[in-house]
């Protein structure tokens, strides 16, 4: 078992200093893989170090640019760093190498809810409700947008299935629903 392998067993293990480790003499001593970059990011983001995380993260991209997962990890942390605009086209590349990537689809239409970028927040939450059609959040998100989008149709309906998949959430959305009538 080289040292890859050995980082990767003790990062799912839970042994995440073991693993940092491990994968760290790897990249020193060996040719570095994007896979070794990959769980190098990964444990440094459990650890909360989010800068040597995203740089791990954008090794590996570099490394393998046609992978939607490594592209996923450095958009999700880019979007935890509330680094938006760097997490947006590695969130686009992540969902056009993957178009059922529902947590990318997920990222990507929060960040544009927040700019205020509704009708691609629109776009996104229906992508997402389309693969997932059994994801209430996807639905109460969905109602949400609709709902800041003046569509109070749009948004009663929206917020109806997230109840009937879900009647947790009617608690979320009584206030709105009420606004709707």
């Amino acid at each position: 078992m080289d040292n890859v392998e050995k980082g990767i067993d003790s990062y799912i293990s839970g042994d995440v200093n073991n693993a940092i480790r491990l994968l760290q003499d790897c990249i020193k001593a060996d040719k570095p893989s994007a896979q070794a970059y990959y769980y190098l990011g990964l444990s440094y983001n459990d650890i909360g170090r989010y800068a040597d995380a995203g740089g791990y993260f954008a090794k590996a991209v570099e490394l393998e640019p046609d992978r939607a997962l490594y592209h996923y990890q450095l958009g999700q942390i880019y979007n935890d760093m509330m680094l938006f605009e760097k997490a947006i086209p590695h969130l686009l590349e992540a969902v056009k190498r993957n178009p059922d990537h529902i947590r990318a689809r997920i990222i990507l239409a929060s960040i544009y809810f927040k700019n205020g970028e509704l009708d691609k927040a629109e776009r996104e939450f229906k992508q997402v409700t389309t693969i997932s059609p059994d994801y209430a959040m996807g639905f109460y998100e969905l109602g949400n947008c609709l709902y800041y989008k003046g569509d109070l149709v749009g948004a009663k309906g929206a917020f109806n299935k997230a109840i009937l998949l879900d009647g947790r959430i009617e608690a979320m959305i009584r206030d709105k629903l009420g606004k709707i009538g």
